[in-house]
């Protein structure tokens, strides 16, 4: 495995309709981890997987626990256990990718 930190995804099983708690975590994940609020809405609400996030693990944990707590279901690939124990490449994670999507 490479020194450089790898970049992780994270992408959520978006929800059908909005609800009070997902509104009021939007602003608060724009404020604390520099993502666009209206993009997130438009991500977080309608059908299917969408890729919310992308960069360091820790970050994407941040984010993923905020969500999780209004019941959004998360996906995470390309975890660097997986990367390091299996010997996961690029080609690997894209396979996976593509069947989430």
């Amino acid at each position: 495995m490479s020194s450089a930190e790898p970049t992780y995804l994270l992408i959520v099983q978006s929800i059908a309709a909005d609800n009070a708690s997902l509104a009021r975590l939007r602003p608060l994940l724009a404020r604390e981890y520099g993502l666009d609020a209206y993009i997130l809405r438009q991500r977080l609400i309608g059908r299917g997987p969408n890729l919310i996030a992308e960069g360091p693990r820790q970050r994407l944990g941040l984010i993923a626990a905020r969500l999780a707590e209004t019941g959004i279901q998360i996906v995470e690939l390309a975890h660097s256990e997986r990367r390091a124990y299996y010997n996961e490449t690029d080609a690997d994670v894209n396979k996976k990718v593509k069947a989430a999507l």
